[in-house]
C-alpha cells in the first residue's frame, strides 16, 4: 500500500470516504478515533472549512473544551478574512452556541453568559 505524504493530497472521492468515516465513528462514540482521523486529514494538508469545523465539534462533543475554544478561535480568524459573518448564519450560530458552552465549562461563566445572551438577542 502506497503511504501518502504531506506534499501529496487525497483524491477527492477518498477524502470523502474518510470524512464519513469520522462521522460514523462519531455517532458510535468512538471520539478519540475521530478526532485522530480529522487530525490525521489536516496533517495531509485538509484545512478546509468543514473539516475545521468538524474537529471543533467533536472536541466540544469530547468534553475537551479547552481545546474545542482554541480551534474555534483559529476557525473564526480564518473564516472572518474570507466571509462576512452573519448572526443570521446558521454554522456562525453554531460556533456562537459552542463557544457560549465552552467558556461556561471552563470557569468563563460571565464570558459564556454574554455570548449566550448575544445569540439569543435577549437583555439580562
Amino acid at each position: 500500500m502506497k503511504q501518502i505524504t504531506k506534499a501529496e493530497t487525497l483524491p477527492r472521492i477518498q477524502r470523502d470516504y474518510m470524512v464519513l468515516l469520522v462521522f460514523v465513528l462519531a455517532r458510535h462514540g468512538h471520539l478519540d478515533r475521530a478526532i485522530g482521523v480529522i487530525e490525521g486529514l489536516m496533517a495531509l494538508g485538509d484545512n478546509e472549512l468543514d473539516i475545521r469545523t468538524s474537529r471543533v465539534i467533536l472536541l466540544f462533543l469530547h468534553a475537551d473544551y479547552s481545546s474545542a475554544l482554541e480551534a474555534l478561535d483559529q476557525l473564526e480568524a480564518s473564516v472572518s478574512s474570507t466571509f462576512v459573518l452573519s448572526e443570521q448564519d446558521q454554522d456562525f450560530r453554531i460556533r456562537r452556541y459552542i463557544r457560549a458552552r465552552c467558556y461556561y465549562e471552563t470557569g468563563r461563566q460571565q464570558e459564556g453568559k454574554a455570548v449566550a445572551v448575544s445569540l439569543c438577542g435577549e437583555a439580562s
